[in-house]
């Protein structure tokens, strides 16, 4: 797809500007605690040697790029923000997997039918981004064949009532992007319904991740 249905409201959000940004920062200092965690979590359950990972949403691609520099075989980005490709492709040549990996707009919920699974597949702070997100994190775990990791906004009063004052916001001055705070149970039933048990889980006041596995 040349372009995507969806990629207006997060186009909003994220551009070249983001995407200069998060380069600069993950160049300079890595992943954040997070998303630190996060990988951590997939080595440790073994399920990163030889694989193949998709990182869905994943902007310049840094956390598949931790995971191809931790034992990963190949990967492959999706994205609805066309923006971020020329930044993922720098990534990809300074940290030299640029032959391993690929990067390309695509909408999953569109056609799913056209993305390869992966052993490991990565949703980083996407789901919040979208009011399909309970159908991103079930078309994510249709996709995985060892392991599932996303990541979410704690769904609290306090979250589901910034994110709804800014849904309002929004629609009030005419911007499309919305902001959401799934449950993290219902995040859960989702991937569940794609065949994948709980593995873990953690993070702290504000974001939080879960793991999923495919049972062997």
């Amino acid at each position: 797809m040349n372009e995507c249905c969806r990629a207006g409201p997060c186009e909003e959000m994220f551009d070249s500007r983001t995407a200069q940004a998060d380069l600069d920062e993950y160049l300079e200092d890595g992943l954040g605690p997070l998303e630190s965690r996060m990988v951590g979590e997939l080595c440790s359950l073994g399920a990163i040697e030889g694989a193949r990972v998709l990182e869905i949403g994943g902007g310049i691609g840094a956390i598949q790029a931790e995971l191809l520099q931790s034992g990963a075989a190949v990967g492959e980005v999706i994205e609805l923000v066309a923006a971020y490709r020329a930044y993922a492709g720098r990534l990809a040549e300074q940290r030299g997997f640029a032959d391993r990996t690929s990067w390309r707009v695509h909408d999953i919920l569109a056609d799913p039918s056209a993305v390869e699974a992966a052993d490991v597949v990565v949703m980083n702070r996407v789901v919040c981004c979208s009011a399909d997100g309970l159908e991103l994190a079930a078309a994510a775990a249709a996709l995985t064949r060892r392991a599932l990791v996303l990541s979410y906004p704690r769904s609290t009063r306090l979250t589901r009532f910034v994110a709804a004052t800014q849904r309002a916001a929004y629609r009030l001055f005419g911007r499309q992007y919305r902001a959401f705070a799934w449950p993290e149970e219902q995040l859960k039933q989702a991937a569940a319904g794609g065949g994948l048990v709980e593995a873990s889980r953690g993070g702290g006041l504000i974001w939080r991740y879960l793991v999923m596995l495919r049972p062997v």
